[in-house]
Order: C-alpha cells, then structure tokens, then sequence
C-alpha cells in the first residue's frame, strides 16, 4: 500500500508559469511512489490536465471573491489547521513555498523555494511588500523540515537574505519537461549556409524589467544598424506579467515592429515547436532560480545564448555562450559569432544534448521522497 503525501497545489497560476510545470512535473513523479492527497484553490480547477489529478485526492477550497490576499490567508491558517485535523499529521510539501507557505504547522513540512529574484530585481515589488519579505516570510521558511531549493545560486541567496540554517536546505535541480521530441529529429544547419533569416526565440513571462526582453531588442538594433545582410526575427514566448506594454513602447521607440512576434498561450506540443524552428534561443533574464526555458532549447539541439548571471551559467554548464545581461553590445557580439559561416553548430549541438541528460524530474522527485523518508522513518 502507498503511503500519503500532501502536495498543495496554490499558486498555479493557471498552468500558464514556471511554478505551474514544476507542480504538473512532481505530481506526476511522486504519485508513483506516494497516494497524493492535494489541496486545490476553487479558481484553478479548470485548468489542471486530467492527467495530473488521475489517481489522486483532492481537497477544493472555496476563495471568495478570488482574491489573491484571501487565497493568501486562507493556505497559511485554514490549510495548517485542515491537514492537521482531516488528514492524519500526514507530511505536506509545499511546491512554491515562498508564494504560499504555512503560518504554523502541525504536520510535517517540506517545500520548495525557486528563487529570490526581488533582492536582484530592482524595484520588482515596493517597499512595503520588500519589508513583508525581508522579515516575515524567513519566520515562515524556518518552520519547515527540509527546503528544497533547484540551484546552488538559489540557496547561496537564501543563506545570505533569509539566515536559515545551511543542513535544511538541500540543491535539488529541476528535470527536463518532456515537451520535446526524444529523438532528437532537428536538423543542425550546415557550416557553411548562407542563411539569411535569422529566428531569435526568448521564452519567459513578459515581465519588465527583470526578464530583459529589452537587451535582445537593443541588440538586434545595434546589428541591423551596422550589418545589412542578415535578418532577424525576434519571438517572445509566454503570458503578459503585466510588462507587455513596456516592451511594446520599447520595440517602437527603436522601430523594430516588423520583426517581433508575441506568442503568449503555446501549448506544449507548439513550444516544442518553437523551440525546434528557432535558430537561436536567448536567456537575458537578471536573475533565474533555475532556468528550464534554458535546458529545454538544449534538449531541442538549438544554439543558446544565454545571461552570465544567477543559476544560469550552473545549468547551461562552461561551454555554452554566456553575456552579461547589462550589455547589449556583447550580447550583439555572441549573435554575430553564431551567425558566422564557420561557427561549430554542430559540436555545441551535441554539447548540449549531453549536458541535458544531467537533468531528470525522477531524481528530482527521488530527492524530495528521500528527504521525506529519511526524516520521518516510520512514515
């Protein structure tokens, strides 16, 4: 018989996040070990796939009004006293534990924290949430057993904002989302084509200014500017954050409007799409806690550029090509060296698809049960 685990599935942001795959990607390897039991928000039920929720229990919670703030309240009060008295003191883990943690528990605590991009991020959130995160939500994070964090960047960040203690925070590297076709079918350009249009692909939320859509723009200006005979189209890929219209005002103040297509709901089957007809994918972000978007145009055998900063040099690993997220000229600089006749397309192509294989949501979720065990042997 399995034993149980509570997964709370707030902050789902209706399938449309990074956080969103990474709880889709975990139920489905920890439900083959554990009966989940999970806690759902009446406003996100529409959107879960049959397939992650096949097999499980769930628990819905009613949100008034489908307010954030009560949802808020309602995972760190009602959900601690619900799992207490309803679910037998069974181990709860929490996905996105810095976005809905638990005020108190009764139960055993795990979780995930994917990142602190708002000490990186200037002016990402105002100063009254900053204080709200600077000294209420280390409390929160102190009371669980194990922390899980996906990069060591991440949990140096941790240690240095939150104080915690360094044992209960364990580097757990996100998997590889099997979005793409396994066997590898793309079809590496040759060494020496004259090709002249040239696909740039950027998947991330359109979040300004943190995720730096801004610098791939500045730098396809400075190239059209001083090289003719290349040209580029530029795709974003993901749901508005609220800085949609930032980018827009920028792509016509430097009058790049033919050349930038918005994609903002791709199912999986069209980013792995995407991901495939794209020459060149781009990472400028400031900061990520971990970078998928990254590891999944790797596994697509497509040439990544990506920031220097944060956890991404971590994933992508020393021979992928790296620019600082506050030069465009630089980042310029990498497009035009990919761009060259005599670049080695396909020695980086197969860098890639080894450094990929490093990466699995099953160790991921082996990890997570191990912790879970080891802590509590008798579960």
């Amino acid at each position: 018989m399995k034993k149980k685990l509570i997964i709370s599935m707030f902050a789902y942001d209706q399938n449309h996040s990074g956080i969103s795959r990474y709880i889709n990607e975990i139920i489905l390897e920890l439900k083959k070990e554990y009966k989940l039991e999970l806690l759902i928000p009446s406003s996100e039920v529409q959107y879960i796939p049959s397939q992650i929720i096949e097999n499980t229990s769930q628990h819905i919670f009613r949100i008034p009004l489908n307010s954030k703030i009560i949802e808020i309240l309602i995972h760190s009060i009602v959900l601690p006293i619900y799992c207490y008295l309803f679910l037998n003191k069974l181990p709860i883990f929490l996905p996105a534990a810095n976005r809905r943690f638990f005020g108190f528990s009764f139960n055993p605590l795990y979780g995930t924290l994917h990142d602190l991009s708002q000490f990186h991020v200037k002016n990402k959130y105002d100063s009254l949430r900053m204080i709200y995160i600077k000294y209420l939500i280390p409390k929160f994070l102190s009371i669980f057993d194990v922390l899980f964090t996906p990069s060591l960047s991440t949990k140096k960040d941790i240690l240095k904002y939150f104080n915690l203690a360094s044992e209960k925070i364990i580097v757990n590297h996100n998997g590889l989302s099997n979005i793409i076709n396994k066997k590898n079918s793309f079809k590496p350009r040759e060494q020496n084509n004259n090709k002249q249009t040239w696909r740039l692909l950027y998947v991330s939320r359109l979040e300004w200014p943190g995720k730096n859509h801004q610098i791939i723009l500045d730098a396809v200006k400075k190239l059209e500017d001083i090289e003719h005979s290349l040209n580029y189209e530029i795709v974003f890929a993901g749901k508005d954050w609220g800085g949609k219209k930032n980018i827009i005002d920028h792509v016509q103040k430097i009058n790049l409007q033919s050349k930038v297509l918005f994609l903002e709901h791709l199912s999986d089957e069209e980013l792995a799409q995407e991901y495939t007809l794209s020459d060149i994918f781009i990472h400028p972000s400031f900061y990520e806690g971990f970078g998928l978007p990254l590891l999944e145009a790797m596994s697509a055998g497509t040439i990544c550029i990506s920031s220097n900063k944060s956890s991404l040099p971590e994933i992508g690993g020393e021979n992928l090509i790296y620019f600082s997220p506050n030069d465009p000229t630089e980042l310029s600089l990498k497009i035009k060296k990919v761009t060259h006749v005599n670049f080695d397309a396909l020695s980086y192509i197969k860098y890639s698809l080894n450094r990929v294989k490093l990466f699995s949501w099953k160790n991921h979720a082996d990890t997570i049960q191990y912790h879970i065990e080891e802590s509590l042997p008798s579960l």
